[in-house]
């Protein structure tokens, strides 16, 4: 029975200091106050469970690497560079200067003229004009999605990604890794037959633990040859 209390003190020991440590993390490193607080009660409240939720879900591990690859991209915008379009906030009538303003903190991007918006309302009148992009692209042609299903319609979007592909065309996919399990068979793996450069943005899996559900990949994005973009909230 002696041997037996030194262990509890031991474990019970370790098992606070992992919760407050956890607290510790999210202190620091969470960014949302609210989001903070509400892991930190996690934390302590549930020292065992909290602490392990998270690990999982609570820690952003891409962090630094999403910082490197912008650093290392071949398609980093200097600061110092300024375009002849460029447009500057001073230069558009208020109320709409502070949205201009608080677009280029965030982005980091300032607006330029010489371009045209189209807003397209729901899939019927988007599909066809992408398509259209598709089928004239010269270059290159990038496509981010947050679902992407293998119905007639994503069936369309796969049959012109491979007519550009077999034109030359840089054709690269990205679908997020939860949103493509929305769809069987998988937009992935008919892509891959196809030899479409495709990847999925954080595929959940249990090892190593990659259980991201609270981030998720959820911009809709085709950009050809840098001269027409599609975004928006529409899947495919």
């Amino acid at each position: 029975m002696e041997n037996i209390f030194p262990f509890h003190w031991t474990f019970g020991t370790l098992w606070i200091g992992v919760a407050i440590f956890s607290a510790g993390h999210a202190l620091l490193f969470k960014r949302d106050p609210r989001s903070a607080l509400g892991w930190i009660a996690i934390c302590l409240m549930f020292p065992l469970a909290g602490p392990a939720l998270y690990f999982f879900f609570g820690i952003n591990r891409i962090h630094s690497r999403a910082q490197k690859l912008q650093l290392e991209s071949p398609f980093r915008i200097d600061r110092g560079i300024e375009d002849e379009n460029q447009i500057l906030a001073f230069q558009i009538p208020p109320p709409l200067d502070e949205i201009a303003r608080m677009s280029d903190a965030v982005v980091r991007r300032s607006l330029v003229g010489g371009n045209r918006v189209e807003p397209f309302f729901n899939g019927e009148g988007a599909y066809p004009p992408m398509l259209e992009a598709i089928d004239g692209a010269e270059q290159y042609l990038y496509l981010s999605t947050y679902i992407f299903e293998t119905n007639r319609t994503g069936r369309q979007f796969i049959d012109a990604l491979v007519r550009a592909k077999e034109r030359g065309v840089d054709v690269r996919v990205i679908v997020d890794g939860v949103g493509e399990i929305y769809s069987l068979p998988r937009v992935g793996s008919i892509l891959a037959e196809k030899d479409i450069r495709f990847v999925r943005f954080l595929p959940p899996r249990l090892f190593p633990p990659a259980l991201r559900i609270n981030l998720r990949n959820h911009r809709k994005l085709l950009v050809a040859d840098g001269r027409i973009g599609f975004i928006g909230g529409m899947n495919l």
